[in-house]
């Protein structure tokens, strides 16, 4: 067991920190893990404040947490964060807290710019702490030759961005596609440089860290198709569980040589059959057509949420309930929304 700190050591720390430390504001965290542990090991969460680490900020998690940056010779050398919270909402893993657990759920779009009118008249019925989009905003059948409707789709999505900077993304095949030139059902050679600039466009009305592969919010993962066990024992060479922000961080930096397989976090249908990643955690994944929201697992051995029930049949028949869900991050479930008229 670790030694107590004083009470003088911890104040000498603090006053160092408040008045000797450049751009001194409050209490300031600094991308230094080892002061910010050590500020944590002092019981600093004991007055409602939070640190800030640069995983933190990788992964985006920057709800509620107002950064400066420092910029000195053109490189950008120090970020710091100030939290006011209540204690009781403080990590004690690392200093490091979602705010989130009400998350509003936007599943594949493909091509369908009335699902954000949609959305934004049932999210003005509530409140929701973050939406996410699940990917594959591109693409539908038979609509490769259709300039109009992808411009449609690009502009419905960028402005739902710009409407609710709280959207959070996760890349889909049909998104990536056309970035790396992937060929498969639906992929517009004819359109893809419109789609690529509106990528961007999406990309650039994102907040910083609010567009990848995979994000995760409290006890759930968020990705397009899912994370696997199959993916993980390839690219990280251990059957030991190993830790999830960790793999997130890796994943989320990883290109087309990885990303563009079968089993990879947006091409992978660990429905009913393949091994999911994760124990005691949920994941909310699209890319698979269902009839209606999908779960599978439990709490205890890992559950899987599937969601795409906005998708169709080639003929334009749509295959599911075309409802919303919304889940709650932290207990790990999720409530089906009814739609408004």
């Amino acid at each position: 067991m670790q030694k107590p700190r004083s009470g003088r050591t911890w104040l000498l720390l603090y006053m160092l920190d408040r008045y000797f430390l450049p751009g001194g504001f409050r209490i300031r965290y600094f991308q230094a893990n080892v002061l910010g542990r050590v500020f944590l090991d002092y019981g600093l969460n004991a007055f409602g404040l939070v640190l800030c680490y640069p995983e933190m900020r990788e992964s985006g998690i920057n709800q509620n947490v107002a950064r400066t940056r420092t910029k000195e010779k053109g490189m950008f050398v120090k970020d710091t964060c100030e939290v006011m919270i209540s204690p009781e909402r403080v990590s004690a893993k690392c200093g490091m807290e979602i705010f989130m657990s009400k998350v509003f759920v936007i599943p594949d779009v493909h091509l369908k710019p009335w699902m954000f009118e949609q959305a934004e008249k049932l999210i003005k019925q509530d409140s929701y702490d973050r939406i996410v989009l699940l990917g594959d905003i591109m693409d539908d059948w038979g609509q490769e030759r259709n300039l109009e409707l992808y411009s449609e789709t690009i502009e419905a999505t960028v402005t739902f961005i710009a409407d609710h900077p709280n959207t959070w993304l996760c890349y889909g095949n049909h998104d990536m596609s056309y970035v790396w030139q992937g060929f498969e059902s639906g992929y517009s050679a004819y359109a893809r440089e419109l789609i690529v600039k509106g990528i961007q466009r999406i990309e650039m009305v994102l907040p910083e860290g609010h567009a990848a592969y995979m994000h995760r919010m409290d006890n759930v993962l968020f990705s397009h198709a899912g994370l696997t066990q199959k993916f993980v024992l390839k690219h990280f060479g251990s059957s030991e569980k190993v830790d999830i922000d960790y793999i997130i961080d890796r994943i989320n930096k990883m290109g087309r040589p990885y990303m563009w397989e079968d089993d990879s976090p947006i091409w992978a249908r660990p429905q009913g059959g393949e091994r999911i990643y994760l124990m005691e955690m949920m994941q909310v994944v699209g890319h698979t057509p269902v009839k209606k929201a999908l779960f599978e697992g439990d709490a205890a051995c890992g559950s899987l949420l599937t969601l795409d029930t906005f998708s169709t049949y080639s003929n334009g028949t749509p295959i599911g309930d075309r409802l919303f869900v919304w889940v709650d991050t932290e207990k790990m479930e999720y409530h089906v929304i009814e739609t408004c008229d």
